[in-house]
């Protein structure tokens, strides 16, 4: 785990990679980010609420679909900064 040394490269692979967070939010959400409302307001509702509600398997998978982008992003951005650590910086 390379990357931790660098942090200021996370940053900047991070900022650079904002077109590809952009393609993949596309991809979740649609062209024009038509359901991430919707996915955002689920997440913030607590599961007891969206029960109540019924709405709780809308919730569980807006819920899953914004923790798994955010994985993505994260991951991306780590997974190319310990590939130039590893690669470049040595």
């Amino acid at each position: 785990m390379e990357f931790l040394d660098h942090p200021k490269l996370i940053l900047l692979v991070a900022f650079l990679s904002i077109p590809l967070y952009l393609t993949i939010a596309r991809g979740f959400w649609g062209e024009n980010f038509e359901s991430l409302g919707e996915a955002i307001k689920y997440l913030l509702w607590p599961d007891w609420y969206s029960l109540y509600k019924g709405k709780f398997d809308e919730d569980a998978n807006s819920s899953t679909m914004v923790t798994l982008y955010i994985i993505l992003c994260v991951g991306w951005a780590l997974a190319v900064t310990e590939i130039i650590c590893r690669h470049f910086l040595n």
